[in-house]
């Protein structure tokens, strides 16, 4: 009768083992992706949609490009002020990876920031 209980306790332990190890795996992995948003990505120029999201003070203002992507822009105080959503701009800057809203997405610190015609 040993036996028949053997086989499923060793396979819960197999798969306990394996669900627990995967977890491991995925935390460093995110760890990992955090830390890189340290690091600055090369300068690019967009064009696209700009819109806030969020109340103040934790809004963010986000340019989506006529591509489909998006960036959280960091804008200075300057810029910021004279944008009046929405907006279609042509933005200048860097890119790197940071965290928003508990996931990781684009940013862009822009350097340059033209308003465009609608």
């Amino acid at each position: 009768m040993n036996r028949f209980y053997t086989i499923p306790i060793l396979m819960v332990l197999l798969a306990t083992g394996v669900f627990f190890q995967s977890g491991c795996v995925q935390s460093r992995s995110a760890s990992g992706a955090q830390g890189s948003s340290q690091h600055s990505g090369p300068e690019i120029t967009v064009e696209g949609m700009v819109n806030s999201f969020g109340a103040e003070p934790f809004a963010a203002v986000i340019l989506n490009s006529d591509e489909r992507n998006s960036w959280v822009l960091e804008l200075s105080a300057e810029d910021r002020d004279r944008l009046m959503m929405p907006a279609r701009v042509r933005a200048t800057g860097t890119v790197y990876a940071a965290d928003w809203q508990g996931r990781l997405r684009a940013h862009m610190r822009v350097r340059e920031l033209i308003l465009l015609d609608q």
